[in-house]
């Protein structure tokens, strides 16, 4: 959803995921593994780098932030030779003296930053990943290009090609998602049962390693924005938010208009767009 309107109600998710049919959702034992075999040509160094993040996430570290997308990138980073030894700078983490959590900080072999946040007292897992692209690098012909792309990242992934495969993982196992597009940045997130952790983990990594971007799930999320953005038009709020925006200098990328509606992506090449806006901004080192 839009910067504006990202404050959607647990209630209306729990809404959307009523009826999910229980039978149907892939066992722990029976998915693809979580955390994929390294080869011995990656090298010690390599392997290092995914065997301490094994560790932390065995351990039911309640946050992870940007580790799913560091699980995809850093295996392709490794297969490809990128990148230097991860760890090599430590970095310590400031924090309250009143804060019982510990915290870690790694830089993968990608230059893509994790940070590690452990609190036993926690009922629950969670994981966040942050792409440094928003609304403000959206194509001056393609006007809410980025939020678009946010939705279709969760209409199913080339190893979970059920749309509700990942939305149905997390409501069987007391888990929720969101997500949402700013100016700067795209968010995705989700909190699950800790026992289930890595199963959604692995699902959501999916987003950012395979999307599929199916022709039939592109012109149903295309209504979808469009209807978000009409809904935008009856809040106060955001329409406070566009007087501000109406407000600044023209050629600002806070000026242009991010959540985009049929007027803006109903155009035949739209899918293409998608796909190169994707391949060029979810990238690791952003």
């Amino acid at each position: 959803m839009s910067y504006e309107g990202r404050e959607e109600s647990r209630e209306r998710l729990g809404l959307e995921l009523r009826g999910v049919d229980a039978s149907q959702i892939d066992d722990d034992a029976d998915m693809e593994p979580a955390w994929p075999n390294v080869p011995q040509s990656w090298g010690a160094e390599k392997r290092s780098a995914r065997d301490r993040c094994t560790r932390f996430v065995s351990s039911r570290l309640t946050w992870l932030a940007c580790v799913a997308l560091a699980i995809v990138t850093a295996i392709a980073a490794a297969a490809s030779g990128g990148g230097g030894d991860a760890g090599n700078t430590p970095v310590v983490v400031q924090k309250s003296p009143n804060d019982p959590r510990e915290y870690r900080w790694v830089e993968l072999p990608n230059a893509l930053g994790i940070l590690l946040i452990s609190d036993p007292e926690a009922d629950e897992a969670a994981a966040a990943v942050s792409v440094g692209v928003g609304s403000w690098g959206d194509p001056d012909d393609t006007p809410g290009l980025a939020h678009f792309t946010e939705h279709l990242l969760f209409m199913g992934t080339a190893a979970f090609p059920d749309e509700n495969a990942y939305s149905s993982y997390l409501a069987s196992h007391g888990g929720a998602s969101n997500a949402y597009t700013a100016g700067d940045q795209t968010n995705f997130y989700f909190s699950v049962d800790a026992d289930h952790y890595e199963g959604a983990l692995h699902r959501f990594s999916q987003f950012f390693a395979a999307p599929l971007f199916n022709a039939s799930a592109t012109q149903r999320e295309m209504h979808a924005v469009d209807s978000e953005h009409r809904k935008n038009l009856q809040n106060d709020g955001w329409r406070l938010y566009s007087l501000l925006k109406g407000a600044a200098e023209p050629s600002s990328p806070f000026a242009h208009f991010g959540t985009g509606d049929l007027e803006t992506l109903d155009v035949p090449d739209i899918r293409d767009r998608v796909l190169d806006f994707h391949h060029r901004h979810y990238s690791a080192n952003r």
